[in-house]
């Protein structure tokens, strides 16, 4: 008797509002930061994986692919403080760690009253980074990896798995459906913790000089 074939862990990413920037600015930064690394590009997340990225990627080469959905939620994250991060760990092994790539920038809002932690997919692509849309994916179709449950309406960052392919070239978006504007591969660590920051005001040039990939807070 046949045995059916595993599902394909994955990781699902949300382009969405952050740090006071738009979807499409933070998907035009990151595409000249793929273009200046060669293909490599860091996704700040919240999501606080653990050791499951690092652990499903070492079973499985070395990497999982990363599919990346525009998110529906519509409001808009302002901060009149922004953190650029210079510094990464790795949670599986703690002892590996150093500064963030030069032509890697990697942002989140700042609240000083506010414990926050900050986390990074680190990521490869080859084709170029755009709110496009490859294909579906039916998280309905999709479980957990934590616990194996069913994962229909998701908000941010998971780890998930699904039987292949994990994108249909026809489809529609629906509640379950959700349209896939890019995808990359994780590299390296595959997911790690981001440590020492520094503050930036937000002002009309901050952003721009961010994107130039100067890690220098504007005079």
């Amino acid at each position: 008797m046949a045995t059916a074939p595993a599902m394909a862990p994955f990781v699902r990413g949300e382009v969405s509002f952050d740090a006071g920037e738009s979807p499409e600015h933070i998907v035009v930064r990151k595409e000249a930061e793929r273009i200046a690394g060669s293909g490599e590009f860091w996704w700040g997340v919240d999501a606080p994986f653990g050791i499951t990225v690092e652990v499903k990627a070492e079973q499985n080469g070395g990497t999982l692919p990363v599919l990346f959905s525009r998110s529906r939620k519509t409001d808009k994250q302002q901060s009149g403080q922004v953190r650029v991060w210079d510094t990464w760990r790795s949670l599986l092994h703690p002892q590996q760690h150093g500064r963030i790539p030069g032509h890697i920038i990697v942002t989140s809002g700042h609240d000083p009253g506010k414990r926050q932690t900050r986390y990074a997919l680190t990521c490869h692509s080859d084709g170029k980074l755009a709110l496009g849309a490859i294909g579906f994916c039916d998280l309905a179709q999709c479980r957990s990896v934590k616990d194996g449950g069913r994962v229909d309406g998701l908000r941010g960052a998971h780890v998930l798995i699904k039987d292949k392919p994990l994108i249909s070239r026809l489809g529609h978006s629906s509640e379950s459906v959700h349209s896939i504007a890019f995808k990359a591969t994780l590299v390296g660590h595959s997911f790690v913790l981001l440590e020492n920051f520094r503050v930036l005001r937000v002002c009309p040039n901050t952003l721009g000089r961010i994107t130039k990939f100067s890690k220098h807070e504007p005079n």
